[in-house]
This record gives structure tokens, sequence and C-alpha cells, in this order.
């Protein structure tokens, strides 16, 4: 994306893959398709996505999600002075699945409450660098953070969330529930990762095509990525936000990690050859056959819990190209 932190992210990628330099040779950095890399740009691709966000939020809090947990920890951050409200309003500062900046603290307080996300960020920054407001001490802050996906059944390949009343640790589980509540609708999963989800699996067919027949791929294999254009190098690197993260994800129906994924995270997509049918194909389905593809989060092999290969793949941890292409083919576009 275009922030400086993914940038430098980035940046140290590679000078980790190439302490010695590239003998001279550029990488080219392409920061422009930053809206497509995240779940919740602003504002959002679609009036689709608006409103099947705030309708899935309007339900989440009215079955008592939250409470006046949110009023309190941005009231303790206003009164110390840490959140600049009057920058904010005129930038309008939002972000978020299914965040809204509009709504206030209520009552004869003219200060809005922060958004979930920007609670948990602010909070963890805070937490790190020892600056917690007094009113949120450290008495508050749990050692617990694990987050679970609350339409996943407990022990399905995931931890349940350790129980913790301190402010701090309510904020991280509430804000890790709600981005899994949200991004776990499959239409709004669309939504918001569709293009990126088919760019992915198109980068994936164009090399797969590359390794068989030794030429590229010929446009984008009819997955509609869009501004994002295929292609069959064998390694592609993407730096963005734990959202994306997330966003991908539960896109592609994969097993909730045990804790919010923390920074540095890398969530690796692998594309293997099944050697014992590489025979070379001239019609691409079945070339795809051939191939495999893997996901993993930090080194952990994760499965898939349904739907992102017509559910044949349900509790593997790899699915045929060709099923995964068919799939995100599928997927409808923006309306």
């Amino acid at each position: 994306t275009d922030m400086a932190r993914t940038i430098l992210s980035a940046r140290g990628f590679l000078a980790g893959m190439f302490p010695d330099g590239t003998g001279g040779e550029e990488v080219e950095m392409d920061a422009r398709h930053t809206s497509y890399l995240i779940p919740d740009p602003q504002p959002r691709r679609s009036e689709e996505q608006a409103a099947l966000e705030a309708a899935i939020v309007r339900l989440w809090e009215a079955e008592g999600n939250g409470g006046d947990l949110r009023a309190r920890v941005s009231n303790a951050l206003y009164d110390h002075s840490i959140v600049d409200i009057a920058t904010m309003l005129a930038e309008g500062i939002s972000f978020g699945v299914g965040e809204d900046l509009s709504d206030g603290g209520g009552g004869d307080d003219p200060r809005p409450v922060l958004q979930w996300g920007q609670l948990s960020e602010i909070l963890k920054c805070l937490q790190v660098r020892d600056r917690l407001p007094p009113s949120l001490t450290k008495a508050d802050v749990a050692v617990g953070t694990a987050v679970r996906d609350p339409q996943v059944p407990t022990g399905a390949g995931q931890a349940t969330a350790v129980p913790d009343k301190g402010n701090v640790a309510a904020v991280k589980s509430h804000t890790g529930g709600r981005w899994f509540h949200l991004l776990r609708h499959e239409r709004l999963a669309e939504l918001a990762m569709g293009p990126m989800v088919c760019w992915m699996v198109a980068n994936a067919c164009a090399a797969a095509w590359a390794d068989v027949t030794g030429i590229g791929p010929g446009g984008d294999d009819g997955l509609g990525g869009g501004i994002l254009l295929p292609s069959p190098v064998p390694l592609q690197l993407v730096s963005a936000h734990d959202s994306t993260l997330i966003g991908l994800l539960c896109a592609f129906r994969l097993e909730t990690p045990p804790e919010w994924p923390p920074y540095a995270s890398a969530l690796r997509m692998d594309l293997y050859r099944n050697d014992e049918g590489k025979a070379i194909q001239k019609e691409k389905e079945s070339t795809y056959a051939n191939y495999v593809v893997r996901f993993s989060l930090n080194g952990r092999t994760l499965r898939f819990v349904s739907g992102s290969d017509g559910k044949k793949g349900e509790g593997k941890d790899q699915i045929p190209l060709s099923d995964l292409r068919d799939w995100a083919k599928s997927l409808k576009k923006e309306t």
C-alpha cells in the first residue's frame, strides 16, 4: 500500500532476501493500488459493501456486543489529551470494516466515540511505549489476547479467548472478533477482498501456465482481477496491513489463527507442481489440475474450513489450482 510503514516493511524484507544487494538491479515498488489491497478503503469501492457492513454491524451491536466499553475508553484517551479531536475530524480519519466516524458520544458530550479499529491501534502503541493513561493502568492490560472467531465452533483449529476484564484486552478481543464476524460473511468477503483474491489466483495460474508452456499468460484468464494484472514471476511480495491478512483468511475460507496476527506476520500462498502428472497439456484446465495451492501463516500451514473450492477441500491443507480457479471465477462482481 502507499503508506510509509508498508513500504519500509517491504524494503526490510528485500534486504533480508538479498543481503549482498541486487547487483545494481533496481527493485520497483508499485504503490498505486492501495484500495484493492485492503478490505476497508475510504470510500468503499461499492455502495453494496458499505450498506452490507452497516447492516451486519447493526445486528452485531443489537446483540449487546461492545456495550459502553468503546465510549469509556474513548473518553479516557480524550481526557488525557492523547487524541487530537480537531485533526481527526478535519481529516475525516476513518478505518476498519463496518466503522463509522459519525456516531457521537451522546448526551452533552460532543466528542465522537472512536472507532474500534482506532482504539485498538492507539492502545497497542500506548501499551508498548508504557504510556497508557492512569485510568487505563497496567492492571487493565491482559496477558491473554487470543481472538476467537464467533462463527467457528471452539475446537475447530483455534484457541478460545482468554477471559479478562481489562479495558485494553477487552478492546483488542472485541475488535478482533468484530473483524472476523464481518468478514466471515461470504458476500462481504467477496466485496472487500474479491479483486485481490482473483489477482492472486490469476498469478498462480499464470505461473503454472508459464511453467508448462514456457510462455506468459494471456490476459487475466477470465478471473476479472481488474486493474491488478497477473504475472508469472516466481515470487510476488505484497506489503499491506493486518486487515488485509484477516480479509484474505476469511475470503479464502481458511482457518482462524489462535491469536490476532502480530506485526510483521506473513501469509504465504505457495504453488506446488504435482510431478507425477506434469505431462504437458494443451488445455489450461488440465494443466492447472497438475498443481496444488497451500497457505501458511507465519510458518504454520493453514487448513480450509469451507467454500474456496466448492467445499471439496474442507479440512485439507491444499487444493488443486483448477478448483481454486473455478471458485475465484464464480465470485460475484461489485454492485
